[in-house]
């Protein structure tokens, strides 16, 4: 399984150095706990490229065009929620 998690960068500077004390990582294992799954947060954007009004139809199987400008942008709305948290 692939979390997304929320640590400082504090946290991830220390989880990339040597002799780490895992014993004063309460709020790194914290952290892991309240994750979320990778897949829940990429089914969020799915769900909401899928539910974008600028579409323009074509064909008979339901298949559309989206601007990769409204793309970029619900990307974009998602990573700036997550460096609010931060």
């Amino acid at each position: 399984m692939k979390l997304l998690i929320e640590i400082s960068e504090e946290a991830y500077k220390l989880l990339q150095t040597d002799g780490v004390d895992w014993l004063g990582a309460e709020h790194i294992l914290n952290a892991v706990a309240n994750g979320k799954p990778l897949d829940d947060v990429l089914n969020e954007i799915k769900a909401e490229i899928e539910t974008d009004t600028e579409k323009w139809w074509y064909g008979v199987n339901d298949d559309c065009f989206i601007k990769l400008s409204d793309v970029l942008e619900i990307i974009d709305k998602y990573k700036a929620e997550s460096e609010d948290k931060e």
